[in-house]
């Protein structure tokens, strides 16, 4: 039985997310950081 190549895209596009929000978060001090946080805002695509 052939199988399917499987393409991991929601695995790329989570970590990609990820690795924005953590530049975004570097920017910030610990405040902001953590107000950010709480409001629970993504970072938007661009």
């Amino acid at each position: 039985m052939e199988t399917k190549v499987k393409t991991f895209a929601a695995v790329k596009m989570s970590r990609s997310l990820r690795e924005a929000a953590s530049r975004k978060l570097e920017t910030m001090t610990r405040e902001e950081q953590l107000a950010y946080l709480k409001e629970g805002r993504r970072v938007p695509s661009s």
